[in-house]
């Protein structure tokens, strides 16, 4: 896979991501009231605990998560507008997505 090929790659996993966080509740996500995530359940076999620090870390990244993501996607469609190859911004973005985080799970 070449270097454009990959940054569309990211491209569409960011779009993707920004897709699921359009369908999330509205609203702030804060603990406490409607969104306190301090529990422990059974899902599927596994155990699993969201504590109230896990889940204000997780609610303190929301906004910034989707803004890196809109953020990317304007880079890359710099990037491929303008035909950088083989810059350090390239090479930043691509490092920053290693395969891993491009799968679908």
């Amino acid at each position: 896979m070449n270097t454009t090929e990959k940054l569309q790659l990211i491209r569409a996993k960011c779009v993707e991501l920004l897709a699921i966080a359009e369908k999330r509740t509205p609203g702030e996500w804060v603990c406490g009231g409607r969104y306190d995530l301090d529990y422990v359940h059974n899902q599927d076999d596994a155990f699993c605990v969201m504590s109230t620090h896990n889940a204000l870390f997780i609610a303190s990244c929301v906004g910034h998560a989707e803004a890196g993501w809109r953020s990317t996607i304007a880079l890359i469609d710099h990037i491929v507008r303008h035909e950088f190859t083989g810059g350090n911004i390239e090479s930043t973005i691509l490092s920053a997505w290693p395969d891993q985080l491009l799968s679908s799970k």
